[in-house]
Order: C-alpha cells, then structure tokens, then sequence
C-alpha cells in the first residue's frame, strides 16, 4: 500500500481538529463582539406598567406636540408621578431625562432631607450622573403646592460623601400661587449645574445645601423673593444670572433677597444683574454674605434694593480661614445703602462704580469691623460725606474719586 494511504487517516485527523478550533475562535470572537458593543441599558420600556433601565427616557407633557416620541407621557394631574417613574427608571449609574415642550402640573410632594418637593433624584450616594433636561420657555413645570419640584439629597457629615454630576437645564419653573414653592434643592451633592432655566413667581428658585464645586448660570429669576441661596457650600460660582421685578405688598414673611450665601467657601458671585427688589420696608438685599470666607464679588450690576451689598459676620468653622472678601469692578445704582459691612474683616473694595438717586449712603462700614480697604471707587452724585461712612477699626482710604474726578 502507498506511504500516503497510509497516512490518509492521520491527515484527516489533524485537518479536522484544525477546522474545528478555528470555528470555536470564530463563535467565541462574535459571542464577545456581541456582548461588548451592545448598551445593556438601551431598551424600549417594556410591556405593561414594568420598565427597563436605559440611559435616556424622553417625557411628554399632556398638551406636547410630539408625544409619539415620548417613553413617558403626563395626562395633566400629578404629572410628577410620571417624571418620578422615569428617573428611577434610569440606571444606578444615571442618565439622561428629556421633558418636551407643554406643561406639566405638579401636585404633590414628599419630605427628603430638609426640604418639602415633588420629585426626587436617587442613587446620589452611589455618584449618579443625571441629567434633567427641557426645550427652555417651552417646558413649563407649573407648582401648585409650597415646595419644591426637584431634589436631590446625598449623604454626609462636612462634605458629600459621593461626587455626582447633576445638571438642569432648559427649564421653566412657575407657580399657580403667588411667591410660593421652589425650583431645585440640593443637598450633600458635587460638580452640580443649573443653567439656562426661568423661575416665575416663585418663593425659592435654587438652593443648595452642602455643596461643592458646583454652578448656577444664565438663569433667570422674575418676582422670586429669594432666588438662590448657598448654605455651607464650598467652591461654588454663581454668575451670569438675572434677577429682578420683585415688590413685596407683605406676603412673604422671610427676608427678601436675590443671592444669599451663609457659611460659604470661596464662593465667586460674578456677572449678575440685579435690580427692582424692593420688600416694603423689611431691608431687601441684592447680595448677602453671612459668616463667609474667601467670597470673591466681581462684575455684578445691582440696582434699586434697600441694600445693594450686605457682608455680615465671620467664618465660624476655622479660625484659619479669615473672613477676606473681594469686591470688584460693580456697579451700584440707587440703592439705599449700597455696600454695608458689620462685624466682618480683610475685605478690599476697589473700582467699583456708584451712582445715588437719592440721599444714597455709598459705603457704609459698621462698629466691629476691622482691615478693610476701600481703594479707587467712583462716587457719582453723593451729599458729601455720604460716600464713605466708617465706624470701623483699620479702614484704609485710598485715593475715592466723585463726580468731578477730584480725589480724596
């Protein structure tokens, strides 16, 4: 018999195994491809009333154009029912939520951390990204109950325990009652962003409690009493807001004011427009800064408030960190008392612009403050000597110009 039928079975043999090893690579290369690139989290939601995570849901309000598009769709009543059930259908991970055009009603609430609201984000402690997103003045969130709409509430002693990513955006909130409920309350969350939303009438619109490195830009406030409030907030910026058009007749019984910061670090106020607060004689303030430390206030325009800027108090948690204060490059006009500093420190107020409509007091530095400097401001239609009114320890004068450029 030939050499090679004799070696036939032996060919066959080692053909065979190596066909079958390159199918077995070839099933497990697809099984793998397949695992990989498919988004576990891209489902439809699925029949019935059970749903899938996935990464984006879309919402439609009950008047929408477009509800076809939507995994969720609001009738009118309670619509923070749906909203609710399609947050937590996201991943633990997060996602994004889009709310298209029309109205969606907010009827009830519920207590999370400090705060009474409607809608409530989860998984904050496990560092959830989450987006809320809307078509700008044409997703209205309209409150008919004292609370806010959104919150979100982390966990921790000092500072967050997660860092999280949450941002607002294109949104309008408003209110069927008249400086009543809120917009978006935040506690115990990092690099946070609100931008680009309208909050109406409202008596809150952004709070943040025990938060860092977070943002709040380009919105705009109308007839909101007390429009953003920082509480022990750290690494905050606020800038490029406009705010305004409130006059109290007496409704409110709290404190009007347009940004406030309590027990703040550094925190940079920048590029705001406030004007027309008035709060019926109860003292309204554009800016208030209460036992801060290293605020930096550059490039805002504050016009017509009892007090333009009010900087009270010392930073009480580390005597390290000293109550030092910027105050840059404002503009003042027709506020009663435009800067007022009581019981504070180590503030330099410098190139800032004042203009009175009355018998306006310009600065105005108070028993219990030490080492501020007041350096190359312009005072423009002041009474003389209402400029600058020190009852301060250490204040430095440098070189204030009024109206005919004279120095003093």
């Amino acid at each position: 018999m030939p050499k090679i039928l004799q070696r036939f079975p032996r060919y066959i043999i080692a053909i065979s195994f190596c066909v079958l090893i390159v199918l077995l690579s070839i099933l497990f290369l697809v099984c793998y491809i397949d695992t990989n690139t498919t988004k576990p989290n891209t489902n439809i939601i699925a029949n019935g009333t059970t749903t899938v995570s996935k990464a984006t849901f879309v919402i439609a309000a009950n008047d929408s154009k477009n509800k076809e598009k939507a995994d969720f769709v609001c009738d009118g009543t309670d619509d923070q029912i749906e909203i609710q059930a399609a947050i937590n259908s996201l991943s633990p991970g997060g996602g994004k939520i889009i709310l298209l055009d029309g109205t969606y009603n907010i009827d009830s609430a519920t207590n999370h951390g400090d705060s009474l609201n409607a809608i409530h984000l989860p998984h904050i402690n496990n560092g959830a990204h989450i987006t809320i997103e809307g078509m700008g003045g044409s997703t209205i969130l309209h409150t008919r109950i004292d609370a806010y709409v959104f919150s979100a509430v982390g966990s921790g002693s000092y500072e967050p325990d997660a860092n999280t990513r949450l941002i607002f955006r294109d949104l309008t909130f408003s209110t069927y009652l008249n400086n009543k409920g809120g917009g978006i309350y935040l506690e115990y969350c990092s690099y946070c962003l609100v931008e680009n939303c309208w909050f109406y009438n409202l008596a809150s619109g952004v709070t943040f409690s025990s938060v860092w490195k977070s943002i709040i830009t380009n919105n705009w406030f109308e007839g909101c009493y007390q429009p953003i409030l920082l509480i022990n907030s750290h690494d905050c910026s606020v800038r490029g807001n406009l705010e305004g058009g409130f006059e109290n007749a007496g409704k409110p019984s709290s404190q009007v004011f347009s940004i406030k910061v309590i027990q703040g670090f550094e925190t940079i106020i920048t590029n705001n427009s406030i004007e027309h607060i008035y709060d019926n004689g109860k003292s309204s303030i554009g800016i208030w800064i209460v036992d801060s430390a290293d605020t930096i206030i550059t490039s805002n325009s504050i016009e017509e408030c009892d007090s333009g800027l009010k900087i009270t108090g010392k930073y009480p948690w580390n005597s390290y960190y000293l109550t030092t204060s910027l105050i840059s490059t404002n503009s003042f006009r027709g506020n009663l008392t435009n800067i007022e500093l009581s019981s504070t420190s180590q503030a330099l107020i410098e190139n800032n612009l004042f203009i009175t409509l009355a018998n306006d007091i310009g600065i105005k530095i108070s028993s219990g403050c030490e080492k501020i400097n007041i350096l190359s401001n312009m005072f423009n239609g002041f009474l003389v000597g209402r400029e600058v009114e020190d009852d301060g320890t250490n204040t430095d004068v440098f070189c204030e110009f009024i109206a005919d450029k004279k120095c003093y």
